[in-house]
């Protein structure tokens, strides 16, 4: 039964039906009619709040745009302290996430020079698809870690001029390696490549959506870290570990706080519980007051474990770290301006919490048209670097005025060029990415984007396709002799240069990922992917 004042909006990954007294009943689709024994599933759900009613406190979830990010619930309190929590001014880790699977692929040297950002965490590493215990970034074989496409020059170049990077394991997307990796001593293994392929001092975990709820992997999880730490210790090694849950405005959620549980009883030694301050819910529209208190409400829960309880309230706040989504989040009421960014900024700094960061740095830059996904911008008035400056700025003491937008946004420019994207009158790139995947199928996103210089009126693009390919939406698909093709509709075939729009469709069968494509305007270039957070 859904609470008093909650009606039951949207579902996906699940068909509805209304029970007796009207209780909402849930049941597999189509395409994911069964669950293997002992494996999780997941499904969501939007509600639309009727009148003002106290949240149950069940969590629920809500979908994200590919990437994918953080999904919306509906809240879950835990009671926090009556007062407030507040700290003392200290040292703060600035470390925005950047999408390490984005086309073109980061350049982290320049986002750098031209932010003032020193510290970066890459996302995310998951299992690759089909082998349990090899790490890949976005699960995707062509960037396995240890491969040719791994992004070491990426990472390299920038950790060679002084940079930092974090790798972060999880995300919305994709299985985190202990989901599926039953063996201890090559969880351990995969993890430890990881580090040393990179030559990292600190990984990330961000632990949500299904995996969040899966407290048997959470466990080998939390143990496996414990140890990875100790065997680093013994070679004078320190490896940093946070971990990234989501949160409401009151603090972590059951689950969330569970999760921070058993990390703590397995003897990891976190440096920052890491909150997501975003997808609240469409009631929360004060982005930057409820950042504040979701880490006040996230100390004051950290207080209640046996590990922290002897912990000051400045060093409970020291602990807690805090990443916004910048722009419009994945509810559309929820909008982190700069004023909130500048505000945010100013409690992290007066509070020394421990670490700043926010989704996502190649997001830092006004949309090119309403059609553009959100993953790629921020949806709001503001110029390229615009939300970057202001964390920066309100860290150091000082107030970013609300800058004008520059007439055309300037893309990040790639330092060590790979396969480069045709510049002629007209062509198009494809970026192929698994949103999705329950076993038996997937959901696959094609962001099909004009990267020539003309508007386009009409565009297909088609590609060798291995799978089933059914059930495509916003686009025209068809499947024959082996090939996928995706046509504009009606609606759609409008393409300006430098827009995207996005494809769907789910697939099933064999999952080979293709390497090339053709288009109906000219050259064409495919990437694939890695799906947010």
């Amino acid at each position: 039964m859904l609470p008093s004042g909650i009606s039951m909006g949207s579902i996906w990954n699940a068909k509805q039906s209304t029970g007796a007294s009207g209780s909402i009943i849930a049941q597999g689709a189509s395409w994911n009619p069964t669950v293997k024994a002992g494996e999780p599933t997941s499904f969501g759900y939007c509600a639309n709040r009727t009148t003002t009613v106290v949240p149950s406190p069940v969590p629920t979830s809500a979908p994200t745009e590919a990437p994918p990010t953080p999904s919306p619930t509906i809240p879950a309190p835990t009671p926090t302290a009556t007062a407030p929590v507040t700290g003392t001014p200290g040292k703060t880790l600035v470390a925005p996430y950047v999408d390490m699977g984005l086309w073109p692929t980061a350049n982290l040297i320049n986002m750098s020079a031209a932010t003032g950002v020193k510290a970066f965490t890459a996302a995310f590493v998951v299992q690759e698809a089909g082998k349990a215990c090899s790490p890949a970034w976005g699960g995707y074989s062509a960037y396995t870690v240890g491969g040719a496409e791994d992004f070491i020059d990426v990472i390299g170049g920038f950790q060679r001029q002084g940079g930092r990077v974090i790798a972060s394991f999880g995300g919305a997307s994709g299985s985190e390696l202990a989901n599926n990796c039953t063996s201890e001593t090559s969880l351990l293994a995969a993890y430890k490549k990881v580090i040393d392929r990179y030559s990292m001092d600190r990984i990330d975990f961000d632990i949500e959506g299904a995996d969040i709820a899966n407290a048997g992997s959470n466990q080998r999880r939390a143990k496996v870290v414990a140890q990875l730490q100790k065997d680093y210790a013994a070679l004078g090694k320190n490896v940093e570990v946070s971990l990234t849950v989501p949160v409401m405005p009151d603090g972590l959620d059951n689950n969330g706080l569970r999760t921070v549980k058993e990390f703590a009883a397995a003897g990891v030694n976190l440096s920052s519980v890491n909150v997501m301050a975003m997808d609240y819910g469409s009631q929360y529209t004060d982005m930057g007051t409820h950042a504040i208190t979701a880490a006040q409400g996230t100390a004051s829960q950290l207080k209640t474990i046996p590990t922290y309880s002897n912990l000051s309230n400045s060093a409970l706040l020291a602990l807690v770290g805090l990443t916004p989504m910048i722009g419009q989040n994945d509810v559309a009421s929820e909008i982190l301006t700069i004023a909130d960014s500048t505000k945010v900024a100013k409690f992290v700094k007066d509070n020394g919490i421990g670490m700043l960061g926010w989704w996502e740095m190649t997001r830092d830059t006004p949309c090119t048209s309403s059609s553009q996904g959100l993953y790629l911008c921020t949806k709001v008035n503001e110029p390229q670097w615009a939300f970057a400056k202001a964390f920066l700025a309100a860290l150091d003491g000082k107030v970013v005025p609300n800058p004008k937008p520059t007439a055309t946004p300037t893309a990040t420019p790639s330092a060590t060029p790979t396969a480069s994207t045709p510049t002629g009158t007209s062509a198009l790139g494809v970026t192929v990415s698994v949103s999705s995947d329950w076993g038996t199928g997937r959901t696959i996103d094609l962001v099909i984007t004009n990267t020539g210089l003309t508007r386009l009126s009409a565009w297909s693009v088609s590609m060798p396709w291995t799978g089933t390919a059914i059930e495509m939406w916003n686009a025209k698909g068809t499947l024959a002799s082996g090939r996928l093709t995706a046509a504009n509709t009606d609606w759609n075939g409008q393409l300006a240069p430098g827009a995207s729009v996005t494809v769907g469709f789910n697939d099933a069968g064999t999952l080979t990922l293709p390497t090339s494509c053709t288009s109906s305007v000219g050259p064409c270039v495919i990437k694939i992917g890695v799906a947010k957070s």
